[in-house]
C-alpha cells in the first residue's frame, strides 16, 4: 500500500470484508501469506483475526531445502469486530 494511505485502516476493512465475502461464498477459512519482514501487514493480517502458522520449507529441484520466500501464511477466519 502507498505510504501516504498506511495507517488509516483500509488494509484492515479490506480484510475483513473479503472474508465476509468468502464467508457468505461458504468458505470456513481464508489463509494469507506475506513475508514477516513485512511488519505492517502481518499486524493488519493478524487484527483481522488471521493467525501465524508454522514455517514450511520449500524443496529446490536440486533436493536442498530453502526458506520460504514469503514467510509463514496465516491461517484464519477473517473475524469481524462485531
Amino acid at each position: 500500500m502507498h505510504r501516504e494511505h498506511r495507517r488509516h485502516g483500509y488494509g484492515g476493512a479490506i480484510t475483513v470484508a473479503a472474508a465476509a465475502v468468502l464467508r457468505e461464498l461458504g468458505s470456513s477459512s481464508a489463509i494469507v501469506c506475506a513475508p514477516s519482514s513485512r511488519v505492517g501487514a502481518v499486524a493488519t493480517y493478524r487484527s483481522a483475526g488471521f493467525r501465524p502458522l508454522p514455517e514450511v520449507w520449500d524443496r529446490c529441484r536440486s533436493g536442498t531445502a530453502r526458506a520460504p520466500s514469503a514467510g509463514p501464511p496465516l491461517n484464519g477466519t477473517g473475524a469481524t469486530n462485531d
